[in-house]
Formats: C-alpha cells, structure tokens, sequence
C-alpha cells in the first residue's frame, strides 16, 4: 500500500511527498482553515487520519429498496413502493449529476426492482452482486462487516449503492468511521432497531467525512 502525506479541509485533500509539501500547495486562505492531516490512499480513497481514525474521499448514496409486497418469500415492490421510486428518481435528477455514479444493487428482488424502477429512464452504469446483499444468514458480524469495508475499497469515487437497512447503517458507519464497530448495526434488517430512521425507499448520502442525508423520504 502507497501512502501519501495529504491534508484535508473545506472538501478538499492536498498531498506531497510529506505534510509540508502539502500545506505549501494550499491557498493562503485554505491554510488558514481547520485542516486534518493524515496520509491517503489513492488506490482506495480511504484517508488515515494521525489519531487513527479513517474515512473515505467518495460520494456515496445509499437507497434502502422501496416497500416490498406482502409476500413472503423473495417479495418485490408494492405499488406503493413504485411511488417512493419515482418520487426518489425525481430527487436525485435534481439534486445529482448522475451520469457521473455507477449503480451497485443486491441481488434481492426488492432491490433490483427497485433499482430497475428508479433508474427506468435514467442512462446510468449498474452492477448486481451478493457482496451488496444484507447480511446472510450463517453470516457473522465480524465477516458482513468486512465485506463491507471491502466494498468501501472499491467502489469508485461516486458510487450508488441499493440495498437493506443493515447494509445502509453500517456501510455509513464504516466509511464515516462515526462509531467503534462494537457498537454498529448488529442484527439483520428486518429487525432493525434504525429502521424507523432508514425506511424503505429512503437515501443516504454520504460525503467524504460527513453525512449529508440521513435515511431521507421526505423529497
């Protein structure tokens, strides 16, 4: 791994061949701001602060699938979570540049129809794949998040991710570095105690070190 000294403030990361460098690269203006310093990853995005703690220079939104019919075994979405689907789609076309995020979905049906119903008339990259899955049944907390912070690794600069309550808190959790691990999500999304705060058909959006939408519905 190929760190690089880096400073990091107002949204922005300078790196040199050491911090000094880095600082002299910066604005007489952005000098004078809080900078965090730390070194950089520029294979992963992942930026290692002095104190030991990490996030990640990536744009992520996280949509938790829409509301799901009453079946009960590999349901879809219900009409109603057609209508979350559109009113999302709606959001984001304002809101982002799509064009430039590529799109990863679980393989779960919820998800992909959900996926399939937002992005219905938007050009936009996607990816299906079991490492975007909620947590499986004979899966360790130990093993989800690490394959959690493996997707972190390399998930592109802007990156759309559709999957489950679980996966959305603690994929948010891990690449905001907001909580010791043992202290995240550790149940599977049905019974999700954050489930009244990550609904589905909702969208997190995270920002390299902050979150700037937290399970909204309210478009």
């Amino acid at each position: 791994m190929c760190l690089q000294a880096a400073l990091y403030s107002n949204g922005k990361v300078v790196t040199g061949r050491n911090h000094g460098e880095a600082y002299n690269k910066l604005s007489p203006e952005d000098q004078e701001r809080e900078l965090q310093s730390g070194f950089l990853d520029p294979r992963t995005g992942r930026f290692l602060l002095d104190d030991d703690s990490q996030f990640y220079l990536k744009k992520i939104l996280l949509i938790r699938h829409a509301q799901p019919t009453e079946e009960e075994y590999d349901p879809g979405i219900s009409e109603i979570g057609h209508m979350q689907c559109k009113r999302v789609a709606n959001f984001l076309m304002v809101r982002f540049n799509l064009p430039d995020f590529k799109v990863f979905c679980s393989p779960v049906r919820r998800c992909r129809e959900t996926m399939d119903s937002i992005f219905e008339e938007i050009e936009i990259e996607k990816s299906i794949g079991p490492l975007y899955e909620k947590r499986y049944e004979d899966e360790s907390i130990a093993a989800f998040l690490e394959r959690i912070r493996h997707v972190l690794e390399i998930l592109p600069q802007n990156s759309i991710v559709v999957s489950h309550c679980d996966y959305v808190v603690n994929m948010s959790q891990l690449a905001l570095a907001m909580s010791d691990p043992a202290s995240f999500c550790q149940v599977r999304c049905d019974d999700c105690c954050w489930g009244c705060k990550i609904s589905c058909g909702s969208v997190t959006y995270l920002e390299h070190n902050k979150p700037i939408l937290v399970g909204l519905t309210d478009f």
